[in-house]
């Protein structure tokens, strides 16, 4: 979901978990302009841009996203690097930036992201991105700076919160009997299930569900904030437990919330599928299911596990995409109207409140499609799709069904922004 902090100060991101490009401010950018949540840097013939995290960040979760392009009047081949405050490379994905493409049709554009370790920041290192372009080669600084004060109270909280995870992990197959968790493994009395502890973390996936993750592609991570409304239950229980169940890669590392992923991510706690949550009954003062259920293959598993392990008289928020594109990771299913989100609750919790948030506003769907859209055209359709006037697109559809900016559209963004999806199967 959309939001940065306490104060609910709106960071721009789209609130979705995609495995696409990152959707932020840079949509908008234009050469030298400046960025509502990141920055730019200039140089002969290129602009880095930096979505994210902001100018002079500090960084107080273990790791950090970095995200954003560079642009260059070169046809030449761009490479990116990240480079530690030690020296070391780190790892850096690169990925195609058609909403730059768009603002900037004659720059050549690349897309990168990493997550980069804080530790790199202790001790007022500084961090370079390194890009060629050709031969030529560049580096510039990164405006980050480690709050060693969080940084420090998240290592002094690590065994009380080991503890507090202990405490409510159980076997995700529903056997009750106290899981024995040792150094390098998490074993079920009752069933002997067994689960690794890589580092002394607690995968308690399935193999066959841990092999396809980490052996599948490289995807985009999702590292949104929260809401003014989560922090409102954040703040409420500054002694409880509130899991988070399918956090992402979070910017903060509270002490109060427990994160819950598929894969391994630096503020991931314990790893695990919503279907078969592993923790105990009646274990959490709240759970946050946010931009989530929309990517499960069974939501109503997953609304009665989060009933199970939330306490009586627990609260959960739980927000779901409507008329937003298709995005994806690991794979994206079900959008939910209003109704539909009561439909997956209303059996197990009583719901208090519902509606629209900021973040979720009908402007965002408007914004989102219309980009994705263009992106889908040839270049040359798309200016022109880009100068026709509201007025032009309203009315009856039929008549435009045949027009290049409907037949020209890509096989992928036909996915994405589908109005009706079809199967046609056979038994047996």
């Amino acid at each position: 979901m959309v939001g940065k902090d306490e104060e609910g100060q709106y960071s721009g991101a789209l609130p979705m978990r995609t495995a696409g490009p990152p959707m932020g401010p840079s949509y908008f950018a234009t050469l030298g302009a400046k960025h509502i949540m990141g920055y730019q840097i200039r140089g002969n013939g290129f602009v880095v841009a930096i979505d994210q995290p902001a100018a002079d960040a500090r960084i107080g979760a273990p790791s950090v996203h970095i995200t954003g392009w560079i642009a260059a009047a070169s046809a030449l081949p761009m490479g990116v690097q990240l480079i530690g405050a030690d020296g070391a490379r780190l790892k850096v994905r690169s990925f195609e930036r058609p909403d730059v493409r768009m603002v900037l049709p004659d720059q050549h554009v690349t897309g990168f992201e990493s997550l980069m370790p804080a530790m790199h920041l202790l001790g007022g290192g500084r961090v370079h991105l390194r890009f060629t372009i050709g031969e030529d080669a560049a580096e510039v600084p990164l405006q980050l700076t480690a709050d060693v004060v969080e940084l420090d109270a998240v290592r002094n909280d690590a065994p009380r919160r080991r503890a507090a995870i202990e405490r409510v992990l159980a076997c995700p197959r529903g056997c009750l009997d106290p899981l024995r968790i040792e150094a390098e493994l998490i074993t079920c009395p009752i069933c002997h299930g067994t689960w690794p502890r890589p580092d002394g973390r607690y995968d308690m996936r399935d193999e066959e569900l841990r092999t396809a993750i980490e052996s599948g592609p490289v995807a985009a991570v999702s590292s949104n904030g929260y809401d003014p409304l989560a922090w409102s239950i954040i703040n409420k229980h500054p002694n409880g437990l509130i899991l988070d169940d399918g956090a992402g890669l979070r910017d903060r590392y509270l002490p109060n919330v427990i994160n819950l992923e598929i894969c391994d991510l630096p503020t991931t706690d314990v790893m695990g599928v919503g279907e078969r949550l592993p923790f105990r009954d009646n274990s959490f003062d709240a759970v946050f299911s946010l931009a989530v259920l929309e990517h499960v293959r069974n939501p109503f598993a997953c609304a009665r596990e989060i009933a199970r392990v939330l306490k009586p008289g627990g609260t959960l928020y739980a927000a779901v995409p409507f008329l937003q594109p298709f995005h994806g990771y690991p794979d994206h299913y079900y959008n939910m109207t209003g109704h539909g989100l009561l439909n997956l609750f209303e059996k197990h919790l009583r719901v208090e409140e519902r509606g629209v948030p900021k973040s979720g506003k009908p402007f965002w769907a408007l914004n989102w499609i219309l980009r994705s859209y263009v992106n889908g055209l040839p270049q040359d359709v798309g200016e022109r799709f880009r100068n026709m006037t509201v007025a032009e697109l309203l009315g009856d559809p039929i008549p435009h069904l045949d027009r290049e900016y409907v037949t020209a559209l890509s096989a992928a963004a036909d996915e994405e922004l589908a109005c009706v999806n079809y199967i046609v199967a056979t038994k047996g």
